[in-house]
């Protein structure tokens, strides 16, 4: 399935491309076809916060971001671990955008070593310049 078919099918759409791809991605493939009352998720802030990503307001836009590079944050979970999350909500079209994104980091491990609730402007400013 093309990103753009995905896109229109998912009920979640997690964005864990480098992030100089992703307004390009999301512009092209994901906008038009995203339904309403989807969510789309990111790994790190930089593209909501800085505006390069303007999604559609009738959608979820969360944020889990796992304090670890991703072959580490597999390898914790597989040896029964987990590397700690950050987990932010941009915008709560459902209601349930939150637990939507604990549900996340909880499933990739997170809650074996920890959530913390953020926003993404203080995830994406703490990583770029910190």
């Amino acid at each position: 399935m093309g990103i753009a078919e995905a896109a229109a099918w998912a009920d979640v759409i997690m964005f864990t491309m480098p992030d100089e791809l992703q307004a390009e991605t999301y512009k092209k493939f994901v906008h038009g076809n995203i339904r309403e009352g989807a969510a789309i998720a990111f790994a790190h802030g930089l593209n909501v916060h800085f505006g390069l990503i303007e999604p559609k307001a009738g959608i979820d836009v969360i944020m889990m971001a796992p304090k670890g590079p991703g072959h580490t944050v597999r390898g914790e979970y597989t040896k029964g671990g987990g590397v700690p999350c950050l987990v932010a909500v941009d915008n709560d079209a459902s209601g349930k955008a939150l637990e939507i994104g604990l549900s996340y980091c909880s499933a990739i491990g997170g809650g074996r070593s920890g959530i913390i609730e953020t926003n993404f402007r203080e995830e994406c400013e703490t990583d770029l310049f910190r």
